[in-house]
């Protein structure tokens, strides 16, 4: 090649490994866009370009007071998986009156089970003893047992019954099922998805004591999300039903809790 001659930029000035013109400047398109679009670039011409996502979340910037409320929340409530500036508004709890009910029952039974034990062992009014004086410690040691069962199912119950709770944050309504010692659920529903939030109190007791129950329905969901034995649930709804409508029309959730108390 002379070297006083001056490669153009119309012509290739080398050649790729797959046998492609290589140009110092790209050439000039003056091809009709009719042609250029009768011919499309064949696959082995385009490129593609990868762009990685930064693994960084973006900052969410949240106020110091709800800050503030937020790490109060957690540290009430370390079982919850509260979002950023999400706080806990409302923990209902369920009524006494159902605490009353299990150690009544249990109370009951153990009443029974004792009076069993003293009978068997005194047999009042029975010429002969019911039974014999060397299957008395076996027959005490069985009462016994029943008793000391009795409470420890009445202790379970009880244990069960205060693990089920509704908890309600300024951005969703978490329910704790515990359905046994050993099995629990957690159910999350976003404060815009609950299309209905209601109360019910059937009986003399209910109102007199003042518990009930309370159903919340989600947009789309047949099934109604229970809570029994709730206390004062005309209050707690009234709340709810307040913070879910500040949420969904974007108004402060603070406005809508002072005017569920006033």
């Amino acid at each position: 090649m002379d070297p006083s001659h001056t490669p153009s930029d119309e012509q290739p000035v080398a050649y790729d490994n797959q046998g492609r013109p290589l140009y110092l400047r790209p050439p000039a398109n003056n091809t009709p866009s009719s042609t250029a679009s009768s011919n499309p670039p064949q696959p082995e011409e385009l490129q593609v370009v990868q762009v990685t996502r930064s693994s960084d979340p973006v900052p969410v910037s949240v106020p110091a007071d709800i800050q503030a409320k937020h790490e109060a929340s957690r540290r009430k409530y370390p079982h919850l998986n509260l979002s950023a500036g999400e706080h806990v508004i409302l923990d209902i709890r369920r009524h006494p009156i159902g605490l009353v009910s299990i150690w009544f029952l249990a109370l009951l039974l153990g009443a029974i089970i004792a009076g069993v034990w003293w009978f068997v062992l005194s047999h009042p009014g029975s010429p002969q003893p019911i039974i014999s004086a060397s299957s008395a410690p076996t027959v005490s040691l069985f009462a016994m047992g029943l008793l000391v069962l009795t409470a420890l199912f009445a202790w379970a119950a009880t244990v069960i019954y205060r693990g089920n709770i509704l908890i309600l944050t300024n951005e969703s309504v978490i329910q704790r099922v515990q359905s046994s010692l050993i099995s629990q659920t957690e159910k999350t529903i976003n404060l815009e998805n609950i299309k209905d939030a209601r109360f019910e109190q059937h009986g003399f007791l209910q109102l007199l004591i003042g518990y009930g129950t309370v159903y919340l329905t989600t947009e789309g969901d047949q099934n109604n999300y229970i809570f029994s034995f709730v206390t004062k649930p005309k209050e707690q709804i009234a709340i709810l039903n307040n913070v879910v409508e500040a949420v969904k029309y974007g108004r402060p959730v603070e406005d809508a809790l002072r005017s569920a108390h006033s």
